[in-house]
This record gives C-alpha cells, sequence and structure tokens, in this order.
C-alpha cells in the first residue's frame, strides 16, 4: 500500500492507546499527502470511536489498522458479507482500493487540524462534501471495475467521471478555504 496517509505504529504509543479506549477521542498527526488536499502531511487528525457500523457512511474517513499502521482514508462503499460488515476504502489521491474489516476500524475523523485552522467534519457542509466526494469515488470504481467491458456510447462515462473527479476535488478546496474557522 504505497503513498497512504499513515501514521506508524510508533507515534501511536501505549499511552495514547490507553487514552483513547478510556476517552474514545485521540489526536495524531498524518506523514503523507495521500488524502490532499484535505488533509496534507504535517496536518492532525482527531479521532473519534465509532463502534456502530451503520453511524459510518460513503464518504467518511476512518482511522483503521493495517498490520501495524494506523491509517486514515476515505470510506467509498460498505459491504456486509457473512454477517460482517466490511469497507471500501482508497486515498483521495489515489484509485487503489483495499477492504476493511470492521473490527480493524479505530474511529472516524471528526477534525482536521492544519496550522491556522480547524475543519470540522462533523459540520452539515463539510458532511455533504465528504458524502459527495465518497459517492464520485465510488462512481470512479465502478467505471474502472466495469470500464473495459462498456462498449459504444457509454465510453464517454470514463472521461466524463475522470473530470467531474477534479472539478469536485478544486470545488472541495476552494469551498475548505471559505469555510475555514481559525483556532
Amino acid at each position: 500500500m504505497n503513498q497512504q496517509n499513515i501514521i506508524q505504529r510508533r507515534l501511536v504509543t501505549d499511552n495514547w492507546l490507553e487514552n483513547f479506549s478510556k476517552t474514545g477521542n485521540g489526536q495524531l498527526k498524518t506523514l503523507t499527502n495521500s488524502m490532499s488536499p484535505l488533509i496534507q502531511a504535517g496536518d492532525s487528525v482527531c479521532i473519534k470511536r465509532m463502534t456502530v457500523p451503520s453511524k459510518i457512511h460513503i464518504g467518511d474517513i476512518l482511522a483503521f489498522w493495517h498490520g501495524n499502521m494506523l491509517i486514515t482514508h476515505r470510506v467509498i462503499r460498505k459491504i456486509k458479507k457473512n454477517n460482517a460488515i466490511w469497507f471500501l476504502e482508497r486515498a483521495d489521491r489515489s484509485p487503489q482500493t483495499s477492504l476493511v474489516k470492521q473490527k480493524d476500524v479505530v474511529g472516524r475523523v471528526s477534525q482536521i487540524i492544519k496550522k491556522d485552522s480547524v475543519f470540522d467534519l462533523e459540520s452539515n457542509k463539510m458532511k455533504l462534501c465528504n458524502r459527495v466526494l465518497g459517492f464520485i469515488f465510488l462512481s470512479e470504481w465502478i467505471i474502472r471495475l466495469y470500464g473495459n467491458r462498456v462498449k459504444g456510447p457509454f465510453c464517454f462515462l470514463k472521461t466524463t467521471a475522470k473530470h467531474f473527479y477534479l472539478f469536485l476535488k478544486s470545488l472541495l478546496h476552494r469551498l475548505m478555504s471559505k469555510s475555514v474557522k481559525t483556532k
């Protein structure tokens, strides 16, 4: 899994894990730009424990274990299989996806703390932006999955999805810059 928003286990100390298990909240710094422009290397993310899968929606940004790394990526699909819930995740800057077991989910990112501002992902505006992005990424994933089988007049969908994604990404960037709450 290359170019991911990875928070290495050495940054997640036993004290952090103990505090998180008691309070259900934690804050950590991110190391990469895989979720940019929303989350960039050096930004801090506030993670809120999520134990009820029905409260995790397409577009939410989850923190989950992948081996000994804590990763923050966006949910683009929920899958119920054999009485278990899985989440299809991806970074905003990479088309690669993977499945995450419910038991590996630590929580949902509730805030992003940048040098001079805080983004509240639980505000209605940011929830809407994240939902829309989640559905766009899901659509892109479906088109990639079935794209080679699409023939005739539907071939335009591949190009349209890519352009719509780029448009939405720039719109999100503009929305973020206008809705910043300073510390």
